[in-house]
């Protein structure tokens, strides 16, 4: 599986999920243990901080964690799909030997292809997690995988 043309994929999916999300209920949280809507979006944008600087430094850095929430989720969407712009541009350069390079991803010493599939797993789980949310917003839910009920299987192809 080419990791790069699956990224450009989920994250296409991801883009319509984030879309549909209503900024009135950025501040929804389902639950004491849960995050907003509006910090479980910021994971999204973490992640991609933690991806450049596993491609720049080899490291996965915790520190790059402490990301300020802008005040829409238009904004937050925004810086995300910034980071997801610039690493993309980085990554489309790298060359077999640049993927195969051992990252410290957390403690993990992988090669970086590893730690960026690990990350998109993880993005992919983070979107799902969102998709719940949409429905407690009372927003429509586009298809990820297949229909919804708000996209019956002729509306999701």
């Amino acid at each position: 599986m080419d990791y790069l043309n699956e990224r450009r994929r989920e994250f296409q999916t991801t883009l319509r999920v984030l879309q549909s999300y209503p900024d009135d209920q950025r501040h929804l949280k389902p639950s004491e243990k849960s995050r907003t809507a509006a910090e479980l979006v910021r994971t999204l944008v973490v992640e991609e901080r933690v991806l450049t600087s596993l491609v720049n430094a080899g490291v996965a850095d915790p520190s790059l964690w402490a990301v300020e929430l802008p005040g829409s989720m238009t904004k937050i969407i925004e810086m995300w799909q910034d980071a997801v712009a610039v690493n993309d541009r980085v990554m489309t350069m790298l060359s077999a030997e640049d993927w195969g390079r051992v990252v410290n991803f957390y403690g993990m010493h992988i090669p970086l292809a590893q730690a960026c599939w690990f990350e998109l797993f993880d993005h992919i789980h983070h979107r799902g997690q969102f998709s719940v949310y949409l429905r407690l917003a009372g927003a429509r839910v586009p298809s990820i995988y297949g229909p919804t009920a708000d996209e019956p299987m002729n509306a999701a192809q």
